[in-house]
């Protein structure tokens, strides 16, 4: 940011590829002194072909009847692409831990056998100069319905739980995303906003790394009163994620990754209390080792940045929770309780 020299700044993660005029139209916005920043609409890299169970055989059906089939192989174009299927009904294994319920948040599958609700789509890569291409699940062939492009995020939402996830993961391109609209939160993967809102808001706090460090500047901007607008009139395609290799969103890994560390550390800085302190002692509960260890240390120094920031607030975090916790989120997650 120092070197910046303009008025709007422009944000752009490794692995993106912004579309002709993206920054111009986020900034259009910035007039505004009450909004914050402008988010664009964020697009997976390539095409894909969208893909039903009830196409294909199946090897077998979840035995607790609910229509799931397993996925044991999926080939596009001689390619094993089983890694890359993505969708909303991917479901990686049951019981795979906090990396199976972030996977299946964000529609991507963990390792080993996956299962997809039949008869809802799904989606394989399609191969680079695209064109008819052989497709087999589970060994049988399958017919693509359409190619299209997916979403990889259209904002963030704030879940009752105060975890973060991306609106419209792995759905189709389509209407439904084409109007600007308020959200909870917005990436740092594509970020527009104004030299003076960054000095107000205050920069990405280090501690973070690469997990969750949007929410927390998202929950601190929301808490001086302004306003995050996503802009599908803007548009970047997203190769990977800064930093790690992975798509935005995949499942990280053990309970003790950082990106749990990271939401910890957001809600006790800017959450209201009665959320934050039930999910710092809920997740020490479950925890050992060193993430326990690490929380120990973390948790009092967001404590204390907390007590720094509020006398800026212009909201009360309860104002803001109420407003946003489960807005835009999928129904299974705006279910949780608060």
């Amino acid at each position: 940011m120092a070197a910046a020299r303009g008025d709007i700044v422009g944000l752009l993660h490794d692995g993106t590829l912004a579309g002709r005029g993206w920054l111009d139209v986020a900034a259009r916005h910035l007039d505004d002194e009450t909004i914050a920043a402008i988010g664009p609409k964020l697009v997976r890299d390539g095409r894909y072909l969208e893909l039903t169970i009830d196409e294909a055989a199946a090897r077998r059906e979840d035995e607790d009847g609910e229509g799931r089939s397993e996925l044991v192989s999926a080939v596009v174009a001689g390619n094993d692409v089983l890694g890359d299927i993505v969708g909303t009904a991917v479901q990686p294994p049951a019981g795979d831990g906090p990396s199976a319920s972030r996977a299946a948040r964000a529609g991507a599958p963990a390792a080993g056998v996956a299962s997809v609700q039949r008869g809802e789509p799904f989606y394989a890569p399609l191969p680079e100069g695209g064109g008819g291409v052989d497709v087999l699940v589970n060994g049988e062939p399958v017919r693509p319905r359409r190619v299209l492009d997916l979403l990889q995020s259209a904002g963030l939402y704030l879940a009752p739980d105060g975890s973060v996830g991306d609106i419209a993961v792995d759905c189709p391109d389509g209407e439904r995303f084409d109007a600007p609209e308020e959200r909870f939160g917005l990436r740092t993967t594509a970020l527009v906003f104004a030299r003076d809102t960054w000095r107000r808001v205050g920069p990405f706090e280090p501690r973070f790394g690469s997990s969750y460090e949007d929410c927390d500047w998202c929950w601190r901007a929301r808490l001086l009163g302004l306003r995050l607008i996503f802009d599908p009139g803007a548009q970047v395609r997203v190769r990977q994620a800064a930093t790690d290799g992975r798509l935005p969103g995949d499942a990280r890994g053990p309970a003790s990754d950082p990106e749990e560390l990271g939401r910890i550390m957001a809600l006790v800085r800017n959450a209201p209390l009665r959320v934050a302190t039930a999910q710092v002692w809920g997740r020490r509960a479950v925890s050992r080792g060193e993430f326990r260890r690490v929380t120990a240390r973390a948790v009092p120094l967001s404590y204390v940045a907390r007590a720094r920031s509020r006398r800026r607030w212009v909201l009360r975090p309860e104002d803001v929770f109420e407003r946003w916790a489960g807005v835009d989120a999928p129904s299974r997650v705006a279910r949780q309780k608060r």
